[in-house]
């Protein structure tokens, strides 16, 4: 990837669109946000694909992220939980849980965050 600055912004081009980087939200991603939401995407592809391997079916799935970051500077990731909210027919939380506990060890970016970087998991079931 190649990255050139604009305006105080990074930008690069990617096969399906640009990518804005940017100390101010108006303008484009911040880089946390970039982290966090690399996070989310990983954890649902392994997720979603322990999902297929335990051959678990469901109708929706939604991932809910929250992320606190350290009040000193730099201001690091300190905890992030991802809450799966899953339904289904004949979901079983057990299963689901088990599930889930593999995500961790099979996540590239929750194995590349820094040691003291808390991730919290849950899965719950909704029947709706």
């Amino acid at each position: 990837m190649q990255f050139t600055q604009m305006n105080q912004n990074l930008q690069t081009t990617l096969p399906y669109g640009n990518l804005t980087i940017s100390s101010d939200r108006q303008q484009g991603f911040k880089p946390i946000d970039l982290l966090v939401s690399a996070i989310a995407g990983c954890s649902q592809i392994v997720f979603t694909r322990i999902l297929e391997k335990k051959r678990i079916s469901y109708n929706s799935l939604t991932l809910h992220v929250d992320a606190v970051q350290s009040e000193n500077a730099p201001n690091p990731l300190t905890k992030i939980s991802l809450i799966y909210t899953i339904t289904g027919s004949d979901l079983v939380q057990e299963k689901l849980d088990k599930a889930l506990r593999l995500v961790p060890p099979n996540c590239t970016i929750i194995q590349s965050l820094h040691p003291n970087t808390e991730v919290v998991e849950q899965v719950i079931i909704s029947k709706a």
